[in-house]
């Protein structure tokens, strides 16, 4: 089961124009380390944390990369294929931008939670010793729930596949047309692991650009 209780060490605050709120996150202390990530392992079996070392570090902000359009459309129709349907979650792109830009982040766990049976998608920050940063509030799609709901909901998802980490870099890319929205949209990539394809629909482009190679939990779990 995935662990309700992540341990703050300082906090910051900060005042959220759009939503009128403060946001209260954790902050880790300052790491040199910064290993690219070149393979990605299988992603199979029970959900567990991966325990990382000071001397390797999976979680920076070069995570991540372009996929191209038409292969992200095949990874799709695999997921639609497997499943009988497709799938597509919203993100508020203020919030990922928020959470990108906080001192110490280095990017985003994309981490799978349920409620009432529906799937959600829940951005959180993850900082550069691999850490969970902690937030009095979590966006969803429906808006803000507090980080205590955030962490029942997450709990109660029973997939094999806890989350998805890209780098910061990732989200500066989506954000290049500024949109108040990012698509992401399930899919299985060519290992046949389920994959999240991430997407800016404020660009207009003939053939749909898409974000991922992403780190999946497991093999690489933020720490609490």
């Amino acid at each position: 089961m995935k662990d309700l209780v992540l341990k703050p060490i300082k906090h910051c605050i900060a005042v959220m124009a759009i939503f009128f709120i403060g946001a209260s996150c954790n902050k880790q202390p300052l790491s040199t380390t910064d290993v690219a990530v070149n393979e990605i392992n299988n992603t199979t079996g029970a959900k567990s944390i991966t325990d990382l070392t000071a001397t390797y570090n999976p979680f920076n902000p070069r995570v991540g990369a372009p996929v191209d359009g038409r292969t992200g459309a095949r990874w799709i129709k695999r997921f639609k294929d497997r499943n009988g349907y497709y799938k597509t979650y919203m993100l508020n792109n203020f919030w990922l931008q928020f959470i990108a830009n906080q001192p110490n982040c280095v990017g985003i766990s994309l981490t799978y939670a349920t409620i009432n049976g529906k799937k959600h998608i829940l951005p959180i920050g993850v900082d550069v010793n691999g850490k969970i940063m902690k937030c009095l509030f979590v966006s969803t799609i429906n808006g803000l729930i507090s980080w205590g709901t955030a962490q029942q909901w997450i709990a109660n998802d029973n997939g094999p596949i806890n989350s998805h980490f890209l780098g910061k870099n990732t989200f500066i890319r989506l954000n290049e047309k500024p949109c108040a929205t990012i698509r992401v949209d399930y899919a299985i990539n060519d290992e046949y692991q389920q994959t999240l394809l991430l997407s800016n629909p404020c660009e207009l482009n003939a053939v749909r650009k898409y974000e991922d190679n992403s780190l999946p939990c497991p093999t690489f779990c933020p720490k609490p």
